[in-house]
């Protein structure tokens, strides 16, 4: 008889360390789904953030190439602006002889 409660303690003992073992696997299993989540939740934020980061990176290079393009039109203009007041320039030198010439014909007659 003393053999059988010896054998009975020991598969309770045995029984209780099993039980003790699944719920710490248990508590494991639940933490490990939490960090799985946490995880998960980082990479959804990363790839947000990189979306984002895209995005923006988008809407810079089309404002650059827009100002690149208003840049050249404003030099163009600039150079049409140039070549006019050259011509401006010019046509007021001829005139000032003209006027000159005028002038010194009237003063001669």
């Amino acid at each position: 008889m003393g053999a059988i409660r010896a054998a009975t303690a020991n598969a309770i003992g045995a029984i209780e360390s099993i039980a003790s073992l699944i719920t710490n696997l248990s508590a494991l299993n639940g933490e490990v789904a939490s960090a799985v989540q946490q995880q998960e939740a980082a990479t959804h934020q990363i790839f947000a953030n990189a979306r984002a980061a895209a995005d923006n990176s988008r809407r810079v290079t089309s404002s650059v190439g827009s100002l690149s393009s208003t840049m050249t039109t404003t030099s163009e203009r600039m150079r049409l602006v140039s070549t006019s007041v050259e011509s401006v320039s010019e046509q007021s030198e001829r005139l000032k002889d003209e006027v000159r010439r005028f002038v010194a014909e009237v003063n001669a007659a």
